[in-house]
């Protein structure tokens, strides 16, 4: 009987030493390491306090802030009614944009215009309206990119209705055009009551002519043309840019206005270097009391909105994201994969999670998880991997701890 106990303890302690090599070791202890990111908390850009006007930084979502190559031009700061109201010769970046695409140019100067008596006429018509203008003699030849630059160099009201009549054929064919060519392009409270902008009722709003900017910055031909001081044409002579902001703070276009109505305006652009990658601002500001006031604040605003931007790590590749310890002591390192590097404007807030599937043993370098960080509402993910090794710790912590284990 002894001899039978004896067989049966033997066996039994076999059978429960071969039952805990066989079971799964408890999963390893995960903790995570939180993503610490110092970023501003609120937006501080320096706006002017009269008339209205939008800014945007384009290649950049004005929602989260964050560089987004597919954005739309959102307003990203923006002050003043967004109704819409007379915008001067703004209106003529509509009307060059109009004309390009009606005749787009190539790499050269585009087709000749002879100028005719009407061209003359519509000299005529400016002059008496107290327009801007810029002399126009029948029998002179200008070429496409000549008279776009007449149009928003010097503001020529009468050479914005030459252009539009030699590209679509009549006055009345350019201003029924326009409908739908706005409405194609979402600027659906933009109205061209005529090819200058004189007519009050030529009106459109700070958001749309964020997206006319945009469109115009799109243009190669379009961009290099307003961002020139002055232009000599032969036969008309040399004019100067009406927009005085040129070249200051990195300002490259893009038109002015003005009218009683609709005060002094300016559409404007400027450029800023994010991270070694070149970022274009895009604004405007209507119904300013004057250009060189509204010229101050833009010079005001324009480092301000700069100073806004920021290149946010919340991830390094081989950053340590937590540790993984195993219920026998053994304890490693749990790293990125790969890094994560955000471009953003305004204020960034991150979030974290380590995710890491029941592991109980690894390797180094063996990938066990990943990291989802949110940046503004935006998730990233990088993978995980073992800086170290858990391995097995072997029969005899098996059988000492066979409540731990699971069979």
């Amino acid at each position: 009987m002894v001899l039978l106990l004896v067989v049966i303890m033997i066996g039994l302690g076999a059978w429960q030493v071969g039952r805990a090599a066989a079971a799964a070791l408890p999963v390893a202890t995960v903790t995570e390491k939180p993503v610490t990111v110092a970023a501003g908390e609120e937006v501080s850009v320096d706006l002017p306090g009269y008339g209205a006007g939008a800014v945007t930084a384009l290649g950049y979502d004005a929602e989260t802030g964050l560089a987004d190559p597919d954005a739309d031009a959102e307003p990203m700061v923006e002050f003043g009614s967004d109704n819409a109201r007379p915008i001067g010769s703004v209106a003529k970046v509509i009307t060059a944009l109009m004309i390009v695409d009606a005749r787009p140019l190539d790499d050269d100067d585009g087709p000749s215009i002879t100028l005719t008596e009407r061209d003359v006429s519509y000299y005529q018509e400016t002059l008496a309206e107290g327009g801007s203008n810029a002399p126009a003699t029948a029998g002179t030849t200008i070429s496409e990119r000549e008279g776009l630059a007449l149009m928003l160099i010097p503001s020529a009201n009468n050479y914005s209705k030459t252009l539009a009549v030699w590209a679509y054929g009549s006055y009345d064919a350019f201003l029924s055009a326009s409908r739908e060519w706005l409405d194609e392009r979402g600027l659906e409270d933009t109205v061209l009551a005529d090819s200058s902008g004189l007519s009050e009722e030529t009106v459109s709003t700070p958001a749309d002519l964020l997206t006319v900017g945009r469109l115009l910055s799109e243009d190669d031909t379009l961009s290099k043309i307003v961002a020139m001081k002055k232009i000599t044409v032969p036969g008309v002579g040399t004019v100067e840019n009406t927009n005085q902001a040129l070249g200051k703070k990195g300002i490259d276009g893009i038109k002015t206005g003005t009218t009683g109505r609709a005060g002094s305006c300016l559409l404007f652009s400027w450029h800023h270097t994010v991270a070694g990658k070149q970022v274009t601002m895009v604004g405007v500001f209507l119904d300013a009391p004057s250009h060189p006031t509204l010229d101050r604040d833009l010079l005001r605003l324009i480092p301000t909105f700069n100073d806004e931007f920021s290149t946010v790590r919340p991830v390094k590749e081989g950053a340590t994201l937590g540790t993984a310890k195993a219920a026998w002591g053994q304890q490693v390192d749990l790293r990125a994969g790969r890094g994560i590097t955000v471009r953003a404007w305004g204020p960034v807030e991150v979030q974290s999670d380590l995710e890491t599937p029941a592991v109980n043993a690894m390797r180094r370098g063996q990938r066990v998880g990943h990291y989802d960080v949110v940046v503004n509402g935006e998730k990233k993910s990088v993978p995980v991997t073992s800086d170290g090794t858990i391995s097995d710790p072997g029969l005899k912590w098996r059988v000492q701890h066979r409540d731990l284990l699971t069979y």
